[in-house]
C-alpha cells in the first residue's frame, strides 16, 4: 500500500500539470479538488469506488427494470423487493435447501426445477454464477515448482496453429520477438526493436496484447496524397493524406492506450519525476497569464 500511495499521488501530480497547462480554470473544478485527497481517503475508506462513477451507470438498467412496476408512491421499496425477489429465485433454482419450521425437515426444489439452472448458461451469468471461481482447481492440478526468473517478452504474430485430435483444443502462436530500446527521446515512451528470433509458443501463455506505434520521427515517415477514397463503396480518383511508414522495425510502446493498462505500464517501465509544488503553483501561473492573454 505505500508503495501505490506513492505512484498514486506521483500521477495524480503529473495530471494536474498537464490539466492546469491547459486551463487553469481546472482548478475550480470540485472533481479536480478530489483528486488531492484521493490517497488519504483510500487509506481511510478502502478504494476509491465513490469516484468510479461511470462504472456503475450500466447498473441503471438494471434499477429500470425493477422499477417499471412501481407505482412511484414508494420506488426505492418497490426496487429492494424486486432485488430480494430475484435473490430468493437464484437461491432456490440454483439448489439451496430451505428449513421447514413445521416438519423440521430440510427440502430443496425438484430436480426438474434445479436442471433449468445448470443445465443453461444464460441463467447462470444472469444469476451472477460463475463455474470456475465457485469450483477451484485441486491442488494437484496447479504447478509444483515455479520460476519466477523469466523475463517479458513482446512478439508479433505471425501465425496461429491450432492442434487437431488432442481432447482440449490448444493453439499455438509463431512469434517474432522485440527487444526493448529504452526510453526514445521523441515520444517520451519505451522503444522497441524487431530481432531476428522467432519462437513458437501455447496461447495459453499470452500475457495481453499491447498497442504499439510506428516509431515515424526515427523512420522519417511521410505524409503523401495516396489514400484512395471510397464512395457508395466504389474507389474514385480522389486521394486523401495518408502515412507511408518506411520504417518497420523500431516501433514505440503507446504508454497512453486505455486497454490493458497495468500490462502497458509494466512493459514501458518509464520512471516519472516528482513535480514539486513550486513547479505546480509556476504551472498554473503560466496558464493564467496565458488565459488572460487569449
Amino acid at each position: 500500500m505505500a508503495a501505490y500511495q506513492v505512484q498514486l499521488h506521483l500521477h495524480i501530480d503529473h495530471f494536474l500539470a498537464h490539466l492546469i497547462k491547459a486551463s487553469a480554470q481546472w482548478v475550480n473544478k470540485p472533481k479536480i479538488h478530489m483528486l488531492r485527497h484521493l490517497g488519504h481517503s483510500i487509506l481511510r475508506f478502502g478504494p476509491a469506488v465513490i469516484f468510479s462513477t461511470k462504472k456503475f451507470e450500466c447498473f441503471n438498467g438494471v434499477l429500470r427494470q425493477s422499477s417499471i412496476h412501481s407505482n412511484k408512491q414508494a420506488p426505492g421499496r418497490d426496487i429492494a423487493v424486486a432485488f430480494d425477489s430475484h435473490a430468493c429465485l437464484r437461491f432456490v433454482i440454483s439448489g439451496g435447501r430451505i428449513c421447514d419450521p413445521i416438519l423440521k425437515t430440510w427440502t430443496t426444489a425438484s430436480r426438474q426445477v434445479t436442471q433449468v439452472f445448470h443445465n443453461n448458461q444464460n441463467i447462470q451469468r444472469a444469476l451472477g454464477y460463475n463455474e470456475e471461481t465457485a469450483k477451484p482447481r485441486s491442488p494437484h492440478e496447479y504447478p509444483k515448482f515455479l520460476r519466477n526468473d523469466g523475463c517479458w517478452l513482446v512478439g508479433q504474430v505471425n501465425s496461429l496453429w491450432e492442434v487437431v485430435g488432442s481432447r482440449r483444443a490448444s493453439c499455438y502462436m509463431e512469434l517474432t520477438g522485440f527487444d526493448f530500446t529504452g526510453a526514445d527521446g521523441h515520444y517520451e515512451m519505451c522503444g522497441l526493436k524487431r530481432t531476428v528470433y522467432t519462437a513458437v509458443v501455447n496461447a495459453k501463455d499470452l500475457a495481453g496484447s499491447i498497442n504499439v506505434q510506428h516509431n515515424r520521427q526515427l523512420g522519417n515517415c511521410l505524409i503523401l496524397k495516396t489514400k484512395s477514397t471510397f464512395m457508395e463503396r466504389q474507389e474514385t480518383s480522389e486521394k486523401t493524406d495518408e502515412v507511408v511508414h518506411s520504417d518497420h522495425n523500431h516501433y514505440i510502446i503507446n504508454a497512453a492506450s486505455l486497454r490493458n493498462v497495468e500490462l502497458h505500464q509494466l512493459l514501458s517501465n518509464m520512471m516519472i519525476d516528482p513535480i514539486t509544488g513550486d513547479q505546480l503553483s509556476a504551472t498554473w501561473h503560466m496558464s493564467q497569464y496565458l488565459t488572460c492573454a487569449q
